[in-house]
């Protein structure tokens, strides 16, 4: 994908992200997944019409709310990537592992050995847990010196689901990474998926 505003490492975090992956997944088929999501309006909540994204994974489906500001973005098939108006925050989404265990097989370890050898450079700087569709995996926040002596940082879980592993990554600045935090928390407290039953749209109230 092109990134024109954003520094040579940044872009090269955009890259090693569509490569990491945890240790459990190795022995998986090396087929690209069939990862990809239909974008649809919504409900209008105030000014903003509320934009959604549907993947279907077999006979998995999930749905997510696209954050306000942000566009869907040219990527490598098998990654779904969105980013801001000022071309500075990414939010990239992959499935890791593609086979239906995959999501019980996740290491702590395995991710974070995933993480450093995709972004050499980078120094592991906080370590947490990110939840998405009542599931929960590791993060891994990193950070490193870009062109220009900017600092950027990233956050990377690896979240099992009954599909397999989906990876969400923050990829920013330094200095607009709490920013960053908000939109990916928006992001990832909107998935939904129908591994309980019948997926519902839970539409977003308007209090304007």
């Amino acid at each position: 994908m092109s990134l024109p505003s954003l520094t040579p490492a940044l872009a090269l975090l955009c890259a090693a992200c569509s490569l990491a992956r945890p240790a459990s997944a190795q022995t998986a088929t090396n087929q690209p997944a069939v990862f990809d999501a239909v974008l649809r309006n919504g409900e209008t909540v105030g000014n903003r019409r509320i934009q959604r994204g549907y993947i279907t994974l077999g006979t998995n489906e999930f749905s997510f709310i696209v954050p306000e500001g942000f566009r869907r973005d040219p990527a490598p098939a098998a990654r779904i990537c969105f980013v801001n108006q000022d071309y500075d925050c990414f939010l990239t989404l992959r499935l890791a592992d593609r086979r239906p265990d995959g999501g019980s097989l996740v290491s702590v370890e395995s991710c974070r050995a995933a993480v450093l050898e995709q972004i050499s450079n980078a120094t592991l700087c906080h370590e947490s847990t990110l939840t998405i569709a009542d599931h929960t995996g590791p993060s891994f926040d990193a950070q490193w010196m870009g062109a220009g002596g900017t600092l950027q940082r990233t956050r990377i879980a690896f979240v099992p689901s009954a599909a397999g592993v989906l990876e969400l990554s923050l990829i920013t600045t330094a200095g607009k990474f709490p920013r960053g935090q908000y939109f990916l928390t928006v992001f990832s407290q909107s998935f939904r998926s129908n591994e309980k039953g019948p997926m519902v749209t839970e539409l977003v109230p308007d209090n304007s």
